[in-house]
């Protein structure tokens, strides 16, 4: 049976996944994808990114799926009531790092979905500009093996 990397991206952020329940009252959205519109921020987008495959004739081996966990805040805003600053959407994104580091330790595996999930290497930071509107946004790469049978 082929396995696909949209059981994974279903399994942390479709209508019933880990991150979309545990995150759904600190975001504006989490979802399988990444848009090409930003709507309400925050935002949890999953993205795949590679698959590494064994030869086709072993069976019961894993497969190895990279995928980035993006976590998108505006980074600040003066009009708003009160202000949205910069100090305020760095702790935002920590804190919404901390539940999804909380969630992934609490499901290192998940059944039907991945045998294991791990990060794959330090998360990185970034920051720019959509429609003259400045945003972080941190992309957590994650290693899932599933068993292929």
């Amino acid at each position: 049976m082929t396995v696909s990397r949209k059981t994974i991206r279903d399994g942390l952020a479709g209508p019933t996944g880990i991150l979309t329940t545990a995150l759904s009252s600190m975001v504006g959205e989490v979802v399988p994808y990444r848009p090409s519109v930003l709507n309400a921020t925050p935002g949890v987008y999953i993205r795949s990114i590679s698959a590494d495959r064994p030869p086709l004739t072993v069976v019961g081996k894993f497969t190895k799926f990279i995928v980035a966990v993006l976590i998108i805040v505006r980074q600040s805003d003066t009009t708003a009531t009160p202000a949205w600053t910069e100090a305020k959407a760095d702790d935002l994104l920590d804190d919404i790092e901390a539940v999804i580091c909380a969630t992934l330790s609490a499901n290192k595996s998940l059944a039907g979905v991945w045998n294991t999930v791990e990060y794959d290497k330090p998360s990185q930071v970034d920051h720019f500009l959509e429609q003259g509107i400045p945003y972080i946004m941190e992309a957590i790469f994650l290693r899932v093996e599933v068993t292929r049978e």
